[in-house]
This record gives structure tokens, C-alpha cells and sequence, in this order.
């Protein structure tokens, strides 16, 4: 009978043990999940502002809209999925710019 009794202790400071291991494990998880979410939220607040800029320069240099609308078939502004396009069209815009301003320069000095 003394036997059980100890026996019982055992398991049950065995069972105590795996279960703090097991907070410790999901302490550990949840914090890892919690710092996650932080890293995404910030990600996605960069982005944000990322999209927001390149539609700011994308309407001050003068870019077409509807020819991004043409290529995507809608014109759903910027995404996280189309931004590359969109600056696709910012440089191409930009070298025309470049190219504009070069031009005139050469023509006032001549």
C-alpha cells in the first residue's frame, strides 16, 4: 500500500512538471505570436505609407492612370500586389522628365 502512495507521488510530480513545461512552452509560443503581430503591424504600416507615397508621385509627375487601369483591367489603385507596376510608370515617367529637361537645357545654351 505504501508502495501506491509513493508510486502516486510520482506520477503526479512527474504530471506537475510536464504541465509547467508546457506553460513554459506556451509562454514562450504566445510571446513569439505576440512579437509577430507587432513585426506585421509595423510591415504593413510601412507599406502603407509606401503606397501612399508612390501614388503621391505618381499623380505630381503627371502619370496616366488609366493605362495602369488598362493593364490591370481595373483600376483599383495601389496594392501590394500591383505597386511594381505603378513604379514601372514613375520611372518610366521620370527618365521622360530627365530626358525633357536635358533637351531644353541643350536648347537654351545653343
Amino acid at each position: 500500500m505504501e508502495q501506491f502512495f509513493v508510486n502516486e507521488k510520482n506520477q503526479q510530480s512527474d504530471r506537475q512538471s510536464k504541465l509547467l513545461d508546457l506553460e513554459e512552452k506556451l509562454s514562450a509560443a504566445t510571446n513569439d505570436a505576440d512579437q509577430s503581430e507587432m513585426k506585421l503591424k509595423n510591415c504593413n504600416k510601412v507599406l502603407d505609407q509606401l503606397r501612399e507615397g508612390v501614388n503621391t508621385l505618381f499623380n505630381k509627375i503627371g502619370c496616366d492612370a488609366a493605362s495602369i487601369g488598362d493593364l490591370l483591367g481595373s483600376n483599383q489603385g495601389i496594392s501590394n500586389n500591383n505597386i511594381m507596376l505603378y513604379l514601372g510608370i514613375v520611372e518610366q515617367k521620370t527618365n521622360d522628365l530627365l530626358r525633357l529637361l536635358q533637351y531644353l537645357q541643350h536648347k537654351v545654351h545653343i
